[in-house]
């Protein structure tokens, strides 16, 4: 009975977050903004794309390294899916060009805030927000402390 009561809780609250999901990006999708990933690392750029995917968001990929070979099988799952990325940039030429239609921009963690691309996008008054800033409204108990950065965490932590 116990185990019941639990299980229950949990597909409550997995329905839960799936309507807040819902609600969350439908808001998204009314306002027709078009979000360009920057950095696309497994942690925050593949797994921002897969959800959008999932949610029906219109979305690019800008990457300044050359593409891995997983990256690559990663970027044909994602073009199976029902919203595929609309533009992908791959490589060291990244240009104020693939700005256009731009809305917003999620910055993954290893991508310097120094980059001539976020330059030109502040310059066209685009927000740029990182990976916590962009899906804190989704978290329900909105109590973070947390450590980001290229160097330094383990030492900090």
């Amino acid at each position: 009975m116990l185990i019941h009561r639990n299980s229950a809780n949990l597909t409550n609250r997995r329905s839960r977050q799936r309507n807040k999901l819902k609600q969350f990006f439908g808001r998204i999708k009314k306002k027709r903004q078009h979000i360009l990933i920057v950095g696309f690392s497994p942690r925050t750029g593949l797994a921002t794309a897969k959800i959008f995917s999932q949610y029906g968001i219109h979305y690019s990929i800008s990457e300044q390294s050359v593409a891995s070979p997983s990256q690559i099988q990663q970027l044909k799952r994602l073009h199976a899916h029902a919203t595929p990325p609309q533009r992908v940039f791959i490589g060291k030429k990244q240009s104020p060009a693939q700005l256009k239609g731009i809305t917003d921009i999620i910055l993954s963690p290893g991508v310097p805030r120094t980059h001539s691309l976020l330059h030109a996008a502040k310059e066209q008054g685009i927000v740029i927000w990182n990976d916590i800033d962009f899906f804190y409204p989704l978290l329900k108990n909105k109590k973070i402390i947390a450590v980001t950065g290229t160097d330094g965490k383990t030492s900090s932590v």
